[in-house]
């Protein structure tokens, strides 16, 4: 046997993740679980790109391309698995707890459906149409939790086993129950139809698999053999034998006809599932193991598919798909016994979790541990990121590469003040029902016992006192976590998690309680009176999002697309899914978010920031926008100037307010998209046309429609055009706007700590110096130039006044789709703080106030609002650099998400955890300084081959000197995400 590329888990580990995973198939649904489902909530979901949670169903279609998984984080994904991408994802109504979770799947032959069930309402199996994702029919019929589904060789049956001991034929197209097939003593998990489709194979935790005849329903043998459940069967491809496997660890092979018995083959552990290859020469278990059938032995083996469940293997032959421990469909070659395709999304298991010791800071692992958690629990190995918790004048930022040590970091605590927690078990291979106990001791001596069992975390896998010793803290599978006093008595339940839970700690302070799971989430929790705070998702390509159950949210440019609501339309129709992004204007709240960690109650924090605010309830009853692109059409080949853009409005609930167009992330929007004709927005006929500029070569043309509700997901395609004098291509006109403030006389001394002046030195020289700088490098570039510089002393219209700065930003409204926009501040910058609500970003003017009570008078200071407004109203390449301080943690996260959303290139000074410098042997702030040197030629890092400055290279620049100046101490931010291009000539 190979071995396990990341760490070989020890055999109890594979076992009791076995037991683990299997259980939640087993519950019964009561009638008390079937009332509480009458008026089902939105639920907040992660939506990566990938699985978050085990993987129950996996199919390649016939045609080979395509491979359909679904499992149970509840959704089903359809994946163009050479591309290594979702291109669709279908939905079952789901509600908290398991509601939703799917445990069998399969696509038909003919590759006109996919089935799916679990454990749903009513016990309903959901068939789809594969080619569009619609539902087509709901197939009612069991009792219980669906566990096997199975099409027909010709597509007209479908085949269902459950947990209520039966298996119901189906007539697929008419939607209708054939047969009931009943007999089996215990909960059916394999079923499959013989290669004629007359009869069909079932198998039972009963220890038999039973033969029926599918046209009169009764039962033709028997299969005894087994000495344990039996999970899975499959059947040979030229008909002549079945293959079961079963807890005994073995595969028995059966002659289809006559049942008889025709080899035993022993196996290592025991797999969900098996199938046989093509030319029936082989069988490949759900654990990676290929076995050669006339020898019995063990052939080769798949590293990484040890805690597989399922297994499927391409029409060809020459390719199977297994998954590894955290839910990555793995696609193998079995010619070359490598992966060929890894198809996931951006998440990772955090399974380490820790705190800094004076409770600031989280940190965590990004990476498997070298010994299973199930075998080895409170591990704190491998800290990779660390996140800084916000405090009275600290707004929460990204996270952030662990530079320190991980001893410095606290984990799990299992002694203290003389007691000590000792977890052990007691069970047998079968017996599902038996307690898993965490002891508590003091001096050897056995005080009390945390019993669980199959509904209350089955095991306990991360567990922790609190700091004072008052608290136990414990969870385990299916997002069980519990608090309990220090003699063992239930104080209550943490509830959130649904995947298996790996780590916990309790802060220092005795605060908070953070906990990670194999949901891929990090959850922090009030350690007393278990609310839920804040949840955090990091994934593997640096994108986050950070959410309180109410649904307001901070994240990363992109952060917010991995997130959205599940909306139930009722249990026979298909549910809405709304995007956190689309929900942006009214749901996007770092302050929120800061507020609910400070105050460690996001319903406290909502209620001091937000008491008028919509409810998310009454939102999502409501429909945002969702258009269609009727030309151009993707990868059409062109020669034009510009071109005529169609937008089909296909629904919203509410009138279009304009539309946001950007070719190569530049805005095009033309001056005539506000509004919408006709003025009813429900008309489903509503078209509108827009002619949009193109560049010479790919064009990558993004729309998106805006009401009051929320905007549309983005609709993006891309063209060719082979026309040289494109409208892009050619550079108008540089509009500069420079605003330097240095004086600021109403503001009392409250900067650079306590009793400290705001005055400064150089940012009006900084303003300066900028403007001139652009005008002799950029200007080379552009066939005018059209600027404003506001600083003291200028006089007049020039004083950097709030007025005259609202004045100036006018200039950008005239910038059209080839001009270029540049925004310059300098100054001071803070957060706005009046009646309680913290956190929209402000530049302060020279003629800025503070009322008394130390909040900002608005008529004197410039939001970023307005800011935003004037870039978002300028079409154009648009660039804003931002040279204010942080200001005792006065940076705020919309500046650098608003403008990334907005396609605008930011080059900000300082992130939320430096501090911008003016330095007096330098003349200037450290920025601006570092800036102008990059534009006068510094920043062009290949000058012996061109005397072009290009934007990676100048940020390059920037980043690495501003670094070497500061001696680390000021760490700029970029946010870049647009095609390399020329910035300005030496």
């Amino acid at each position: 046997m190979l071995k396990q590329k990341r760490y070989q888990p020890h055999f109890l580990c594979l076992l009791c993740i076995s037991w683990l995973l299997s259980l939640p198939a087993i519950c019964t649904i009561t009638a008390q679980e079937q009332a509480g489902q009458t008026k089902p909530k939105p639920q907040f979901m992660l939506d990566t790109g990938g699985h978050t949670a085990i993987i129950e169903g996996l199919a390649f279609t016939s045609d080979g391309k395509y491979l359909v998984s679904a499992g149970h984080d509840k959704v089903i994904r359809v994946w163009d698995w050479q591309a290594e991408k979702t291109v669709r994802v279908l939905r079952i109504p789901i509600e908290r707890g398991s509601w939703g979770k799917i445990y069998a799947m399969a696509v038909s032959p003919n590759g006109q459906y996919v089935a799916a069930g679990g454990y749903t309402f009513e016990q309903e199996i959901y068939l789809f149409d594969f080619r569009t994702g619609e539902l087509k029919a709901l197939l009612r019929g069991h009792t219980d939790v669906i566990l096997g589904l199975n099409f027909s060789p010709d597509s007209k049956w479908l085949l269902s086993g459950g947990a209520d001991s039966t298996a119901i034929l189906w007539d697929v197209e008419r939607a209708t129950l054939l047969y009931r097939l009943t007999g089996h003593k215990d909960r059916i998990h394999g079923v499959s139809f013989s290669t004629t489709g007359t009869s069909a194979f079932t198998a039972s935790d009963d220890n038999t698999i039973r033969k029926w005849n599918l046209y009169t329903g009764e039962l033709l043998k028997i299969l005894k053999g087994h000495s344990r459940r039996v999970m899975a069967v499959s059947v040979s491809p030229n008909g002549d034998t079945i293959a079961s496997t079963s807890w005994d660890d073995t595969i028995r092979l059966w002659n289809s006809q006559s049942g008889e018995s025709k080899k035993v083959i022993d196996i290592h552990d025991s797999p969900w599932n098996i199938g046989f290859t093509p030319d029936g020469k082989f069988i490949i278990t759900s654990r990676g193991e290929v076995w050669n059938l006339s020898t019995g032995t063990l052939h080769f083996s798949l590293p990484e598919s040890k805690e597989s469940r399922v297994i499927t293997i391409h029409p060809d032959g020459q390719l199977v798909a297994s998954v590894d421990l955290e839910n990555t469909i793995l696609v193998w070659s079995l010619t070359e016994k490598k992966i060929q395709k890894r198809l996931g999304g951006q998440g990772y298991i955090p399974f380490s979790l820790a705190f800094s010791p004076d409770g600031d800071s989280i940190a965590w692992s990004n990476s498997l541990p070298p010994i299973s958690p199930l075998v080895k629990p409170n591990q704190v190995e491998n800290l990779t990121y660390t996140l800084a918790l916000p405090t009275e004048n600290q707004s929460v930022s990204s996270p952030q590469k662990l530079a320190t040590l991980n001893k410095l970091f606290v984990g799990a605590i299992t002694q203290q003040g003389g007691l000590q927690l000792k977890r052990s078990n007691s069970h047998s291979k079968d017996d599902i029902g038996n307690m898993y106990f965490l002891d508590i001791f003091q001096s050897e001596q056995m005080v009390g016992r945390i019993s669980w069992h199959r509904t209350r975390g089955f095991r306990h896998q991360a567990y922790t006192f609190s700091l004072d010793g008052e608290i136990i803290a414990t969870g385990g599978a299916n997002g069980q976590l519990w608090a309990y006093d220090r003699q063992g008595n239930e104080l209550g339940t943490y509830k959130g998690h649904v995947g298996y839970i790996y780590s916990l700690a309790a802060s220092p302070d005795n605060r908070f309680l953070v906990s990670t799971a194999t949901d891929q989430t990090i959850k922090l929790w009030n350690l007393k009176t278990r609310e839920l705070i804040v949840t955090l998702f990091h994934g593997n390509d640096g994108e986050w999002v950070m959410w309180v159950p109410q649904g307001y949210y901070t994240s990363s440019r992109n952060g917010d697309r991995l997130v959205g609501w599940h909306i139930n339309q009722g249990f026979d129709k298909k549910p809405r899914y709304i995007r956190a992004s689309q929900f942006k204007r009214h749901l996007y709240s770092p302050e929120i978010i800061n507020e609910a960690i400070r105050l460690t109650s996001a319903k406290a924090a909502i209620k001091k920031l937000r008491r008028s605010d919509i409810l998310l309830q009454e939102l999502l009853a409501l429909t945002p926008p969702k258009i269609k692109l009727l030309s151009p059409t993707a990868n059409d080949n062109l020669s034009a100037k510009e071109i005529q853009l169609s937008v089909e409005l296909l629904e919203s609930s509410e009138p279009i307010k304009g539309f946001d167009i950007f070719v190569n992330n530049r805005r095009v929007t033309p001056p005539n998209s506000k509004g919408f004709l006709p003025e009813r927005a429900q008309d489903s006929t509503a078209i509108r046309n827009f002619t949009i500029p193109l560049a010479n070569g790919k064009n990558t043309i993004q729309v998106t429609a805006n009401s009051w509700v929320g905007s549309s997901e983005p609709k993006i395609i891309v063209v060719n055009n082979q026309f040289t004098e494109a409208s892009l291509e050619t550079r108008e006109t540089l509009y500069i706007v420079a605003i330097g403030v240095d004086q600021y006389p109403e503001v009392p001394p409250i900067c650079n700590g306590k009793n400290g002046s705001c005055q400064l030195k150089y940012a009006g020289k900084d303003a300066q110096n900028f403007h001139d700088t652009l005008t002799q490098t950029m200007g080379q570039l552009h066939k005018r130039i059209k600027s404003k510089v506001l600083f003291n002393g200028a006089g007049g219209e020039l004083e950097p006044t709030k007025d005259n700065i609202v004045d100036a930003l006018d200039l950008l409204q005239a910038a059209t789709a080839a001009d270029t926009v540049v925004v310059f501040l300098s100054g001071h910058g803070t957060n706005y703080e009046n009646q309680g609500k913290k956190g929209s970003y402000l530049f302060l003017p020279t003629n800025a106030k503070r009322r008394s009570q130390g909040s900002w008078i608005s008529s004197t200071i410039v939001s970023w609002a307005e800011i935003e407004k004037a870039l978002h109203l300028a079409r154009g390449r648009r660039m804003l650099f931002v040279d204010t301080c942080r200001a005792a943690g006065a940076y705020n996260e919309r500046l650098l998400k608003n403008s990334a959303d907005e396609s605008v290139i930011v080059f900000s000074a300082s992130d939320s955890q430096s501090n911008a410098q003016e330095r007096e042997d330098l003349q200037n702030g450290i920025f601006t300084h570092v800036v102008v040197r990059g534009f006068q030629g510094e920043g062009n890092l290949t000058k012996d081959v061109d005397d072009k400055i290009e934007v990676l290279e100048f940020t390059q620049f920037v980043d690495g000197e501003i670094a070497r100046i500061s001696k680390y101490q000021q760490k700029p931010e970029f946010d870049f995400q647009q095609k390399n291009f020329i910035l300005a000539k030496q």
